[in-house]
C-alpha cells in the first residue's frame, strides 16, 4: 500500500510540474506589486559605440568606433572615471570591428577595419601584440575555443569559392592555418561567418559553421563540422525544399545536437543537426523574426520579436533531443515598447534573461518562460538601446542611451 501511495504522489507531482512547464503563458500575469526604480550612479557623455563587458576587477569596458579612429575605454565601476585609454589602432586601420570585440581572461581581443587583429592588456590598456593578415581580406569575427586560442576566417581577394580558418594562442600569437574549405562544384561561396563556433563533444574538437549560395536560387545551404584532431569534415546538407533564401544567425551545441536559428522568406526557421549520427534532424518555421539563441539545462530558448510590426514578442523553448516545444510565453504588447527584443538590446545571465526596454529593464525567468520584474530608470534622459552589463558584486547595471553611458544601482530589495 505504502509503495502504490508513493507512486500516485511521484506521478501527481509529475503532472503538476508538467503542466507547469508545458502551458502556453499569457501577458496578464503579475510580475510585481509596486513598482521598482533604478537611481543612477554616475553617467559621462558617452559616444556611438559598445560595452563590451567587465575586467576581471569589475570594471566597464566600452569601444568607440564609426565617426572615429576607434577607441577602448575602462571605466571605474563606481565613479564612470577613465582608468585608461587605448586609441592605438594601426596605419591602415580606421575602425574598430565592434562585433569581434571580447573580453578573454585578461586580454581584450578585437579586429580593425583592415585585416589587422589585435589583443590589450586589460589591467594597463597597453598593446599587447597585432597581427596583420598581408594579401588577405578576412571578415568581422573572431571566436575562440576552451584552450586559449582564437580563429578567424581568411580569404584571398577575389578568389571565390575557398576559405580559410586560421589559430593562435592568445598568449603566443603565432597564426597557424588550421582547414581550408574549397568549394570545386563552385555553389557555396558564402561562409556564414557569424555561425562559426567550437565545440569539444564526444572526445571530439569541431569546428561548426554554414556555407550557401546567399539567396541564389535554388537555395543551398550545407552545415559542416571540421575534427580538428582527425582533419576531417564531417557535412549535412540542409534540405533545399524547405529553405526560400537562408541566411543563419545564431547558433549553439547542446549534447551534440547543433542548432543553427536563421532567416529566410517566410520568418526565423530553428534548424538542428546531430553531431553523432551525422545527420539533418529537423527544421521549423517560426513565423516570427528570431533575435536571441540561448541554452537552458537540455532545452533551447528562442527570444523572437514581432515580425513586420504584427504581433507580439514572444519566448519559445524546445527540447534539445526532439525539438519538441515545451513552453511558450506571449507578451502581447506587455512591455513599451511593443518589439521586447532586438538583435543587441538581450542577454542571458545564470537563470534570467534581462532585456532593455528605453525606460526601463526587463528580467525574465528562463525557467518558465515569465516576467519576473520590470524596473525603471529614474533618470528621464535614458532610452537604453542594448543589453545591460551587469555587476552583480556591486548591483550595479551599465547601460548605453544616444551618446551617453549610464550605471544605474539595483535596490538591495531585489533578489539580485
Amino acid at each position: 500500500m505504502k509503495t502504490h501511495s508513493n507512486l500516485i504522489l511521484k506521478t501527481f507531482l509529475f503532472l503538476l510540474v508538467f503542466s507547469f512547464i508545458t502551458c502556453k503563458k499569457k501577458a496578464d500575469d503579475p510580475i510585481q506589486d509596486a513598482p521598482i526604480y533604478l537611481e543612477s550612479a554616475w553617467k559621462i557623455e558617452g559616444f556611438p559605440g559598445k560595452l563590451i563587458g567587465l575586467s576581471k576587477a569589475g570594471h566597464l569596458v566600452v569601444a568607440e568606433s564609426y565617426n572615429a579612429a576607434g577607441q577602448f575605454r575602462l571605466l571605474d565601476a563606481q565613479t564612470g572615471a577613465p582608468l585608461w585609454v587605448w586609441k592605438e589602432l594601426d596605419g591602415g586601420d580606421k575602425n574598430i570591428l565592434l562585433e569581434s570585440a571580447q573580453i578573454s581572461n585578461d586580454l581584450l581581443l578585437f579586429n580593425g577595419s583592415e585585416n589587422r587583429t589585435y589583443a590589450v592588456n586589460l589591467i594597463t590598456g597597453k598593446t599587447v601584440w597585432k597581427h596583420h593578415f598581408v594579401n588577405k581580406e578576412s571578415n568581422d569575427y573572431l571566436f575562440k575555443d576552451n584552450k586559449d586560442n582564437i580563429y578567424r576566417v581568411v580569404f584571398e581577394p577575389n578568389k571565390k569559392y575557398s576559405q580559410s580558418i586560421v589559430r593562435t594562442n592568445i598568449y603566443r600569437p603565432e597564426w597557424e592555418e588550421i582547414c581550408v574549405f574549397q568549394d570545386t562544384s563552385q555553389t557555396l561561396d558564402n561562409m556564414e561567418i557569424s555561425n562559426v563556433m567550437y565545440v569539444a563533444h564526444a572526445g571530439k574538437e569541431s569546428l561548426l559553421f554554414t556555407l550557401s549560395n546567399g539567396n541564389s536560387l535554388p537555395v543551398v545551404a550545407m552545415y559542416f563540422g571540421y575534427d580538428l584532431k582527425a582533419k576531417i569534415y564531417q557535412t549535412w546538407t540542409i534540405p533545399s525544399a524547405t529553405l526560400f533564401g537562408f541566411v543563419p544567425n545564431k547558433s549553439l551545441v547542446i549534447k551534440g545536437m547543433a542548432y543553427v536559428l536563421g532567416t529566410e522568406q517566410r520568418g526565423e526557421v530553428l534548424m538542428a543537426m546531430d553531431m553523432d549520427e551525422g545527420s539533418f534532424k529537423f527544421l521549423k518555421l517560426l513565423k516570427k523574426t528570431g533575435y536571441h539563441l540561448f541554452q537552458h539545462f537540455n532545452s533551447v530558448v528562442v527570444a523572437l520579436g514581432a515580425k513586420d510590426s504584427l504581433g507580439s514578442a514572444s519566448l519559445q523553448s524546445f527540447d534539445y533531443a526532439n525539438g519538441t516545444s515545451i513552453g511558450n510565453y506571449e507578451f502581447n504588447g506587455q512591455f513599451k515598447p511593443d518589439f521586447l527584443f532586438n538583435r543587441s538590446n538581450a542577454i542571458k545571465e545564470e537563470n534570467f534573461i534581462f532585456s532593455t526596454q528605453c525606460k526601463s529593464v526587463v528580467a525574465i525567468n528562463i525557467n518558465n518562460l515569465t516576467p519576473t520584474l520590470e524596473m525603471f530608470f529614474t533618470d528621464n534622459s535614458i532610452c537604453a538601446n542594448a543589453a545591460p552589463i551587469i555587476n552583480r558584486e556591486k548591483r550595479l547595471l551599465f547601460v548605453q542611451s544616444d551618446h551617453f553611458i549610464h550605471a544605474v544601482q539595483v535596490p538591495n530589495s531585489v533578489n539580485f
